[in-house]
Formats: structure tokens, C-alpha cells, sequence
């Protein structure tokens, strides 16, 4: 009788102790291929986390990364041109020969980033 007792408290409680657990949490951050997907069919992903991002000569042209942070992104040879950095996070990226054409970088922090 004991036993079937704990067992039945241990029921009624076990949902309830796990759910405060869970309360407050945040849900999981978007991993980086689906904010990567998200920028190429929107053409923004601005304040998106895509840090070390990979996108060697992919076409960016007029996307959106404001307040993003490409912190170590290798962005070699991809077309950045007339895109908006504003507040980005662009320290230790690789832009080596990137097309800039129309960028204002002036308000990106780029610094230690390889710049075309």
C-alpha cells in the first residue's frame, strides 16, 4: 500500500515540479542554417546571430544585417553590394574580395575583419 501511495504522489507531482523547471526559459535560439535560409528568402536578418557564418561568394546584394552579429563570418567573394550594416558586428569577418559597392561600413564594428 506504501508503495502504490509514493507512486501516486510521485504522479500527481513529478508534472508539476517539471514544469516550474520550464517556466521562464526561453524557447531555442534559431539555428544558424535556418537564420541563413531566412536571409536569403527575405533578404533581411537583421539583428540575427551569424556569427562564423560560411557564405563565401554568395549574392547579398540589398540584404538587411543591421545590429548583426557576423562576428568570424567568411564572407569571401560574396556580392554585399548595397547592403546595410548598420550596428553589425562584422570583427574578425573575412571580406577579401567582396563587392562593397554602396556600403556604408562606418557604423559596423569591423574591427580585425579582412577588408577588401
Amino acid at each position: 500500500m506504501l508503495s502504490s501511495l509514493s507512486s501516486f504522489r510521485l504522479g500527481l507531482l513529478l508534472p508539476i515540479v517539471l514544469s516550474f523547471g520550464f517556466i521562464g526559459c526561453s524557447p531555442p535560439a534559431p539555428d544558424s542554417q535556418d537564420l541563413v535560409l531566412k536571409l536569403m528568402q527575405q533578404r533581411e536578418c537583421s539583428g540575427c546571430d551569424l556569427g562564423a557564418v560560411n557564405l563565401p561568394d554568395t549574392n547579398l546584394a540589398g540584404v538587411n544585417l543591421s545590429g548583426a552579429n557576423l562576428a568570424g563570418a567568411n564572407l569571401k567573394g560574396a556580392n554585399l553590394s548595397n547592403a546595410k550594416f548598420d550596428g553589425a558586428n562584422l570583427s574578425g569577418a573575412d571580406l577579401t574580395g567582396a563587392n562593397v559597392s554602396g556600403v556604408d561600413l562606418s557604423k559596423a564594428n569591423t574591427e580585425g575583419a579582412k577588408l577588401p
